[in-house]
């Protein structure tokens, strides 16, 4: 802990970056005042995912997403949903958005964001050590789901970033695949299990007891 140079800092908003901002700040020997109007996790820390997931590190705005997105935004069946009438609206920003889909913008923005998650089970480890709320870190794999390998190849891309980053994983095929987990669906038959990820079993009580 660190006590020469001492201040006292204000934190305002209590979700899980700015009380993960004030225990840092507390373990180097400040002092700190955690601001929100609510109370810690009230907003969107309450309610996402809890996935620890530090191979998302590659962008959606991949090379071939400019070709591939008007079909997604046809197809329900497609993670894509545009309400056209506020296309309009959207299409200035849209247009910048779209124009970072190339494997240059991609590799440098895999790169930024996998300084930032690219270690995020051992992240969270070490901020919850101590604070009551280690209980909520559950460690797991992350599994990518194709149809078949051709599917995976076709990904080959994304695939090449992450292994740039350090990041290693299986390929389940078949019998192995199934061994894994019997859930899925008989379509799908190949599964890319990276190990050192995790979830929080609770987001929102995970920040409360950090907090």
């Amino acid at each position: 802990m660190t006590t020469q140079g001492a201040k006292t800092v204000a934190v305002i908003g209590a979700g899980i970056v700015g009380v993960s901002t004030a225990i840092w700040l507390q373990r180097d020997g400040h002092k700190v005042v955690l601001i929100d109007r609510e109370g810690p996790a009230a907003g969107t820390s309450y309610g996402n995912g809890g996935v620890l997931a530090s191979c998302s590190c590659v962008p959606v705005t991949g090379p071939g997403l400019i070709k591939k997105a008007p079909r997604m935004a046809l197809d329900p069946n497609q993670p894509l949903f545009v309400k056209w009438g506020y296309l309009p609206k959207l299409a200035p920003w849209l247009l910048k958005y779209l124009s970072h889909a190339n494997a240059d913008d991609t590799k440098r923005i895999a790169a930024a964001v996998a300084g930032i998650v690219g270690d995020s089970l051992a992240d969270h480890q070490a901020l919850a050590e101590g604070t009551g709320a280690e209980h909520w870190i559950a460690p797991c794999d992350y599994v990518y789901i194709y149809n078949d390998r051709a599917h995976y190849e076709g990904d080959r891309f994304a695939w090449d970033i992450r292994k740039s980053h350090g990041f290693e994983w299986d390929e389940l095929e078949g019998i192995d695949f199934d061994a894994y987990d019997p859930i899925f669906a008989p379509e799908l038959g190949m599964g890319i299990r990276m190990g050192n990820h995790g979830r929080i079993t609770d987001p929102g009580q995970y920040v409360k007891d950090l907090a």
